[in-house]
């Protein structure tokens, strides 16, 4: 589990910190020299149970907030830290302000620096932090007096803190792995090191990762948790990465590490926000805000979604914030907003849609809507919203993305038990797509191919590219899968490899069309090898259907194409038989004989041999042919 600190500048923070750890966490020479923490601080911690825990430990100042931000952010336990002498501070209350915006909720305060007042003054002070905590997080969460320097109260410190890991949330494991980067760095020898709480996921040695808003892909050379070489980094570690092929200018604090393509760059996030109650400024629509998210700063414009043209102080709605750089995370993680100019902890929230589209006019209330329902819908119910919402086939981690919730076994089970019910189905391949989706694709692909044969009657099928055309935005998976499931269950007949038809569909000609076929083959026998012109018999033929009478003759067999002309398939077999015997009696032919042989002319012979050359029956030898593998 992560602990992090919190509270005023100067209330102890980093010196309770050290009594508990044996940790100097102020480790830069700035902060040494000024004893002010600036940056985070990191130490590990044995707590009285034997559980291993990482204490983060944050700056005070107010100059500091993007730091203590970045810091807060993965902690499962928030000390707040409280100096007996002073009291609640205002950083002790834009701390508390963060904390509550972040979810976490579970703390405990230090009331530390107990050995520099008396008693009276310690009952004073407890009771004024009791109240000054009244509806916060913190409210009704154990205050401990204590003191980094002797070490009073320290031990009821630790049991506290133990109860706390015993009652802490399990991480989820089983989600694409994920960690904000809030240190980068380099050792000699081994290269690039980043460090990070692991949210959710886990990462061994050797696997891939992406590096993100950037895209960059890398592998693991080696992990250390607590400082020690690890096998595993698992949600709720403190992790340091040695990363092979990348260098410490192409990362820095506030990309995020994550499994490969399970997180995509986003310059929009739609948050469900929260204006504290006590806040100096409302958040207005296009104000100018800065969004910290994990480790990250960004600078951001507010789009107000629904009705409301502001969130007063204590109100709550959803926002898109339009991002003037992009960062990614996921679904559920909580951000927190900072007014642009003077800096000031204001409202924050959770992402509920971390990749959106850009909502505008009328369509602002409406995602409004589609938010509270993905907010408060239960997981059920957001599966089924995200898989009519995908358009097409999706990968499970994409639906549960999509449906903002976590990859956990119980998902995984809601998913099967869709499966199983035909609210979702499996496509070839292992992708998924909604059953509605699937079965409206399997109407178009049935009404597509019915309105082929309505329209071309004399073809005996459609096109499987033909088919693709007209189905249009049709997605090209669930087409293919539903054509595939027409197949299967006996509805179409695939004719042949690139053509489809329905079952009951016969291609056939009418009275007028089959007496217009009827003098299309008399005239091709009358021409003999010569053929006949399509185009000149199109327009001789008197029949509007010509060109398709044409076709359905060519595809039933009784004409065939010989280059550019057409002949009766007779003649092209009486033809195909002279050629053959006189290979049997040569071997060898060539263009002049097989022209008297046929009392034809050398114009239409040589078509004639090309055409047979491809059958296989000849084969080229110079300017002769002789027997192929089909003679």
């Amino acid at each position: 589990m992560v602990i992090g600190t919190a509270g005023h500048v100067d209330h102890g923070k980093t010196t309770l910190t050290k009594a508990l750890t044996g940790v100097d966490t102020d480790r830069l020479k700035e902060e040494k020299e000024r004893a002010l923490s600036i940056d985070l601080g990191f130490a590990p911690l044995t707590l009285p149970s034997g559980q291993e825990a990482s204490i983060v430990d944050v700056p005070g100042h107010e100059r500091f907030i993007k730091n203590m931000v970045a810091g807060v952010t993965g902690m499962d336990v928030v000390v707040l830290v409280v100096a007996a002498d002073e009291g609640v501070m205002p950083q002790t209350r834009e701390h508390v302000d963060i904390v509550s915006l972040l979810d976490v909720k579970s703390g405990l305060v230090a009331l530390t620096k107990i050995d520099t007042v008396d008693a009276e003054w310690a009952e004073m002070a407890l009771g004024e932090v009791s109240a000054a905590l009244v509806g916060t997080p913190f409210e009704g969460a154990p205050i401990v007096p204590c003191s980094g320097v002797t070490g009073e109260g320290l031990d009821e410190l630790l049991a506290r803190l133990d109860d706390l890991a015993r009652q802490a949330a399990e991480r989820d494991l089983r989600a694409p792995f994920f960690a904000a980067i809030d240190r980068v760095f380099v050792i000699k020898g081994f290269g690039t090191v980043v460090t990070g709480t692991v949210s959710r996921g886990r990462l061994r040695a050797g696997d891939e990762v992406e590096i993100l808003p950037a895209g960059r892909r890398c592998r693991v050379r080696s992990v250390q948790v607590h400082g020690a070489e690890a096998p595993v980094a698992m949600a709720g570690h403190r992790a340091a990465l040695n990363l092979h092929g990348i260098t410490a200018e192409e990362v820095e604090r506030g990309d995020v590490l994550a499994e490969p393509g399970s997180l995509h760059p986003t310059s929009m996030l739609d948050v469900a926000v929260r204006v504290i109650g006590h806040s100096r400024v409302s958040l207005e629509y296009w104000d100018r805000v800065r969004v910290h998210l994990g480790t990250s700063e960004v600078i951001a414009r507010v789009v107000l979604l629904g009705d409301a043209e502001a969130l007063r102080p204590g109100e709550s709605g959803f926002v898109q914030l339009r991002l003037e750089s992009p960062t990614a995370a996921p679904a559920g993680t909580h951000c927190v907003l900072r007014t642009y100019s003077p800096a000031y902890t204001f409202a924050g929230g959770p992402i509920i849609d971390a990749n959106p589209p850009k909502h505008r006019g009328q369509r602002r209330r409406a995602a409004a809507e589609e938010l509270e329902a993905r907010r408060h819908g239960s997981a059920d119910e957001l599966l089924d919203r995200a898989a009519r919402a995908i358009q097409g086939a999706f990968g499970l981690a994409e639906l549960i993305a999509a449906a903002g919730l976590p990859e956990t076994e119980e998902t995984v089970d809601l998913v099967d038990a869709r499966l199983a019910d035909g609210r979702l189905a499996r496509l070839q391949g292992g992708l998924l797509a909604s059953g509605e989706a699937l079965a409206a694709a399997t109407e178009q692909v049935r009404g597509a191919v019915a309105s082929y044969h309505e329209r071309l009657p004399l073809r005996p099928g459609v096109d499987r590219g033909e088919l693709r055309r007209q189905l249009g935005e049709t997605p090209v998976a669930l087409a293919r899968e539903a054509l595939q499931r027409l197949i299967g269950s006996g509805e179409v007949v695939a004719i042949d490899s690139e053509r489809v038809r329905l079952t009951d569909h016969r291609a056939s000609l009418s009275e007028a069309q089959a007496r217009a076929a009827d003098g299309i083959l008399a005239e091709a026998r009358a021409e003999g090898v010569t053929g006949i012109d399509p185009a000149a018999v199109e327009r001789a033929a008197g029949h509007p259907d010509a060109a398709e009478i044409i076709a359905h003759l060519v595809e039933e067999g009784s004409l065939a194409r010989v280059g550019e002309r057409l002949l009766h398939a007779e003649e092209l077999a009486a033809a195909r038989e002279v050629l053959r015997g006189l290979l049997a009696s040569s071997g060898t032919v060539k263009v002049g004989a097989f022209r008297d042989a046929l009392g034809s002319s050398r114009k239409a012979v040589v078509p004639l041999l090309e055409h047979f050359d491809r059958e296989g029956i000849t084969r080229r030898q110079g300017d002769d042919r002789v027997a192929g593998p089909h003679a």
